[in-house]
């Protein structure tokens, strides 16, 4: 018989918590004005039109849903989960798009994300769920549907503090500081 070390066992407990609280969060508002509910009565099938599509996407390509959750992460990471990191531009042109700043150069899935904006519109109305709200629950369905990482049970816990490795940066940044942003140019006044 195989022993299951103890930290994977307390791993196991605490994600057990986590989901009956979770499951307890969603019977109570979250916010005065804001509801697990909210799209109910307005699209009652939201949930299932994404996890449907989320279901073929990842199937086709695995990797797309750490790729799914890094855009929602990119999306919250500035001013909150906006859905702006979506956006190609703005009133003053592409210089402005969170899409194309230098740390969301790297991003993908955006197509993904647009397809199933158009199959949620075109189910519950143009405008009828914010691509903030898709991107969230895309996101979510990514965690649930993607690859699962397995913890081995010959996992050997750490007795001593590597105290040289963790303060060394863990990868090298693409670009120098000094002209990290020197590929975006500089955004034009609007004309007065």
């Amino acid at each position: 018989m195989t022993l299951v070390p103890s930290h994977v066992v307390a791993l196991c407990l605490g994600l057990l918590v986590v989901m009956v609280m979770g499951i307890e969060a969603q019977q109570q508002p979250l916010v005065k004005g804001l509801s697990w509910k909210f799209y109910e009565s307005s699209c009652p099938k939201l949930e299932s039109i994404i996890r449907k599509q989320m279901e073929k996407v990842i199937k086709k390509d695995v990797s797309l849903a750490a790729s799914l959750l890094r855009v929602h992460f990119h999306d919250c990471f500035v001013k909150g989960c906006d859905g702006s990191v979506l956006l190609d531009g703005s009133a003053s042109g592409p210089v402005d798009s969170e899409k194309t700043a230098p740390p969301n150069l790297s991003l993908r899935g955006f197509d993904v994300i647009e397809d199933i904006r158009r199959r949620v519109h075109k189910q519950c109305g143009a405008a009828s769920v914010s691509c903030a709200d898709i991107t969230a629950i895309v996101a979510c369905d990514s965690i649930v549907l993607g690859p699962t990482p397995s913890v081995s049970s010959t996992a050997h816990p750490s007795h001593h503090a590597f105290i040289l490795h963790k303060t060394q940066p863990l990868t090298k940044p693409l670009l120098a500081p000094s002209n990290a942003y020197a590929q975006t140019p500089p955004p034009t006044p609007p004309p007065s």
